[in-house]
């Protein structure tokens, strides 16, 4: 038996996108094959929104939730910890608490790499700030293991930083087939954050071009920027305006939904295209096959790891808005030949990568 500790953000049932998500089924996982899996959870918690650091620490059986950072002297002097074995940190920002907390309990500590902040920098040409960048060197000398999520990123850090210990651990969502039929309107459904790097202007191009070329289909768009109204709204607004008068009544926009609602918008649609420009692993792509749902993408980053051309949907790799408005389209016309095309590849795919998900993480923490 091996117990872990994990640090997050807003775990489920407060979710607030993929890492929420996806943290939710490496605990349950790790609790039910491996170990007791304590976590703590950083409510609400984002860097623009700082709060007074006051005793906020409510406890329920394993699960700890707190409103500020900084917390972990507190919760470790004041809270008795059964055996720990190993603290495992999944956002950067809550680095030192980890750290803290690994040395009061005398254990190694791992980062989970979610979200590869410097290649995501580069893809949309900004420049980290150099508090990121030193946090990151931070975590490269600390962390006993850094957790890669898919093959793109191992391969990526194991050259960056060749002395790190990696350890390849793919996202699961630790349940099985969702078996549903479409809705006989066909939709198209995106989800996710509106950001450059998601592709949310690439989205809103070939949006355009798919319902001009399909005059039966929706597209509907899950998602938006909960942390930033105004971002949202500007992005909102971006979206509307790229779609010409004859098909914007087509499209529909529902802002960040829970997990029970966004079962539903899957269990509704044909296809899912994601088209995001990098995507470390894409949580999205896994979720739209354990509804069965064939999957349009460009062939980028942690999406290679889940996808197969012609096997799961289609792929391009030419990253603009015609190749993804081409292939969707090319999608578009088979499942309207034949709604089953991509059925039996679909299920396959989705169940054999929640094997080798699940043997990953139980093989890092056994």
């Amino acid at each position: 038996m091996l117990s872990t500790l994990h640090l997050t953000l807003d775990y489920p049932p407060k979710s607030h996108g993929g890492i929420s998500t996806a943290v939710g089924a490496i605990v349950q996982l790790l609790s039910e094959r491996v170990g007791p899996a304590l976590v703590i959870s950083y409510d609400d918690w984002r860097p623009s929104q700082q709060r007074e650091n006051t005793a906020s620490v409510s406890r329920n059986g394993s699960l700890w939730r707190v409103q500020t950072v900084e917390t972990a002297k507190e919760i470790a002097e004041a809270e008795p910890f059964e055996s720990v074995d190993r603290v495992v940190v999944h956002h950067p920002l809550l680095w030192e608490d980890g750290q803290i907390l690994a040395k009061r309990l005398r254990t190694p500590i791992d980062f989970v790499l979610h979200v590869d902040l410097v290649h995501v920098a580069d893809i949309c040409h900004r420049v980290l700030p150099p508090h990121h960048a030193a946090l990151e060197s931070r975590i490269i000398r600390e962390a006993d293991r850094v957790l890669a999520l898919s093959a793109d990123v191992a391969k990526r850090w194991a050259l960056a930083y060749p002395n790190t210990a990696l350890t390849l651990t793919p996202l699961l969502l630790g349940r099985g087939l969702k078996e549903s039929s479409p809705s006989e309107t066909f939709c198209i459904l995106s989800v996710g954050r509106f950001d450059y790097v998601k592709g949310t202007d690439l989205m809103a191009e070939a949006m355009n071009e798919v319902l001009e070329q399909n005059p039966e289909c929706e597209w509907w768009h899950v998602g938006g920027n909960p942390a930033s109204l105004k971002t949202q709204r500007r992005w909102a607004r971006k979206v509307e305006a790229a779609l010409s008068s004859s098909v914007g009544s087509r499209y529909r926009w529902m802002p960040w939904q829970d997990r029970e609602a966004l079962s539903g918008f899957y269990r509704e649609a044909s296809l899912v295209v994601v088209p995001s420009r990098y995507e470390t692993f894409g949580l999205v792509a896994l979720e739209a096959l354990s509804f069965g749902r064939p999957v349009v993408a460009f062939s980028r980053g942690g999406l290679l790891d889940t996808l197969t051309h012609d096997v799961t949907g289609y792929l391009t790799d030419e990253v603009n808005a015609s190749s993804l408005a081409r292939v969707i389209n090319e999608t578009v016309g088979c499942l309207k030949l034949d709604p089953t095309r991509w059925d039996a590849g679909v299920k396959e795919r989705y169940l054999k990568l929640e094997k080798n998900a699940a043997d990953s993480w139980i093989r890092a923490f056994s």
